[in-house]
């Protein structure tokens, strides 16, 4: 918790650093494809109304580039005022070319996006201390604990990482894995201990869960420096492997409040039940927009329903 919050702390100030700073309009990710409206602190500007997301930056001003950082650094160099010449591959529609104003980075990005998701952060990670320093032999707090912390530090703390700052990837995207398997840990594990858990399978079955999402992970990074298809489809596998896990919890939870062992265990899941119904329903309302860029909602709407499932 403690590195998470150090490398957090680091990540903010460098945004907060960059604010009025020369930015290309819109952020890049590591490979250099454009990414989402949301993350942007301009998305529907008039300048980058040419730049989609999915775009892959292929040049900028004649100059051939190959990552998110090239892109800023160019914005950079080219300062206020200047505009750049953006050769792009779109999707299903090859090569185009734009030309984008280079802007300073608004401190509404800092104060409306940033910082509330740092807070939201930390806020998961009290939320995910709590129940293991009440129950530490709590299997199920174990799991939460797991869940909470990756991610608080991978979406929240450090994600700025993916789109501006470049100092982490692609060590983020084993933390992604680990949240993913997490919730599926989770649903093994409350509110009522289930198969594996608990048997003799249960090291192994944990070890091939977590394995599997960590294998995932390698892909992640290899997308890094290749084409925009396999980020789409990384991208898809994402979101639905999310929606899975909290479909798993919510299955599980929905079973032990009308079929628990124990009238505690009922009441346990009767009360959860919330948290992962909103979230499921939540990311599979966002699966469409996501991966087609018309993601136009600000990104704190996006966190709100993954808090409730740890805080109920």
């Amino acid at each position: 918790m403690l590195g998470s919050l150090i490398l957090g702390a680091g990540e903010i100030r460098s945004v907060y650093e960059s604010v009025g700073q020369p930015f290309a309009g819109f952020f890049v990710f590591p490979n250099g494809v454009v990414a989402p409206g949301f993350s942007s602190p301009t998305p529907n500007s008039p300048e980058a109304s040419g730049v989609d997301y999915l775009d892959r930056v292929i040049e900028v001003s004649g100059k051939r580039v190959r990552s998110g950082r090239e892109v800023q650094e160019l914005a950079a160099e080219a300062g206020l005022g200047g505009s750049l010449r953006y050769t792009l591959d779109r999707p299903g529609e090859g090569r185009l070319e734009v030309t984008v104003p280079v802007e300073a980075l608004p401190a509404s990005f800092f104060w409306q996006v940033v910082l509330p998701l740092a807070m939201a952060g930390v806020l998961a990670l009290l939320i995910g201390a709590l129940p293991i320093m009440m129950r530490p032999d709590s299997p199920s707090a174990r799991a939460l604990f797991i869940w909470s912390w990756s991610y608080a530090t991978n979406y929240c703390l450090l994600a700025f990482d993916y789109f501006w700052v470049y100092d982490l990837v692609p060590f983020l995207y084993p933390l992604g894995a680990i949240t993913k398997a997490s919730l599926f840990h989770l649903a093994l594990t409350f509110p009522e201990r289930r198969w594996p858990m608990g048997t003799p399978a249960q090291g192994i079955s944990l070890l091939a869960l977590y394995g599997v999402f960590l294998g995932l992970s390698l892909l992640n990074i290899y997308s890094v420096l290749n084409p925009p298809g396999l980020t789409t489809l990384l991208d898809s596998l994402t979101v639905t492997s999310l929606a899975a896990g909290c479909l798993a919890f919510l299955a599980t939870s929905l079973y032990a409040a009308f079929r628990g062992s124990s009238v505690e265990s009922k009441h346990r899941a009767r009360i959860a039940l919330a948290g992962p119904a909103t979230v499921f329903v939540v990311l599979l309302a966002m699966l469409i927009p996501t991966l087609s860029g018309e993601t136009e909602l600000p990104p704190q709407i996006y966190q709100v329903p993954l808090f409730l499932m740890p805080l109920t």
